[in-house]
């Protein structure tokens, strides 16, 4: 099988005017492969500037932590300064709960960071890190200190919840104790009630009467008496 083509070369147009069908096809899978490259050429650069743009957030966010951490440095250093003149900005039980939401999320931070530095030049963690991260963590002492904590502040809640249940009881009795009597609750009659309500298992049945007769009085008639001079 021949394909006609006419192909130029540096000495002008090639003599021979038929072309095997292996050469068009190999030139046919050049360009494809040609376009395969450009193709995917294409998508590293689409990639590799996706990856840029993380990295310079990743960048702001990072300032940012460090201008943070720079004022919260300050911050501590000024409140220990009036904390030996005896002067206390906070209470103590507020203090304590901003230093476990403090504690909490800069060690899920710190940990989340450092797994991250520890990664390979490709991306991706080492088969080390891989294998601890699959392992389960251990509880450390923050952890079970955080579920302490969580436990306590539960307590409470459940606790001053009854108290609060128990307190508008006791102000609902204080009302109905001061009602006037127009808006008093009316206390139904229970005697009537209780007849009303009574099954007809229980009604007693009424007693036959037996009907009066009357009876005419009987006159007495008179006797005739014989042998007399009437």
């Amino acid at each position: 099988m021949y394909v006609y083509l006419q192909i130029q070369n540096e000495n002008g147009p090639d003599p021979s005017p038929f072309v095997s069908a292996r050469m068009f096809f190999n030139l046919l899978s050049s360009c494809v492969l040609t376009l395969a490259d450009c193709t995917r050429q294409a998508r590293h650069e689409r990639l590799l500037e996706e990856e840029r743009e993380i990295m310079q957030r990743g960048v702001d966010v990072t300032n940012r932590l460090l201008s943070w951490y720079s004022d919260r440095l300050t911050s501590i250093a000024k409140r220990k300064e009036m904390l030996n003149k005896g002067i206390v900005a906070l209470d103590t039980s507020v203090h304590e709960q901003k230093l476990n939401f403090v504690r909490a999320n800069i060690t899920e931070l710190n940990r989340r960071m450092a797994a991250l530095c520890e990664s390979s030049e490709r991306g991706f963690p080492t088969h080390g890190n891989l294998a601890k991260s699959q392992l389960p963590q251990p509880a450390d002492e923050t952890s079970m200190w955080l579920h302490k904590q969580n436990k306590r502040l539960t307590d409470e809640l459940e606790e001053k919840t009854r108290l609060l249940e128990q307190l508008q009881k006791e102000k609902r009795l204080v009302e109905l104790r001061h009602m006037t009597p127009s808006a008093a609750i009316r206390v139904p009659n229970h005697r009537h009630s209780a007849m009303l309500e009574r099954p007809s298992a229980y009604v007693k049945p009424a007693l036959h009467q037996q009907p009066q007769i009357y009876m005419r009085p009987i006159i007495p008639t008179p006797v005739k008496v014989h042998d007399t001079l009437l």
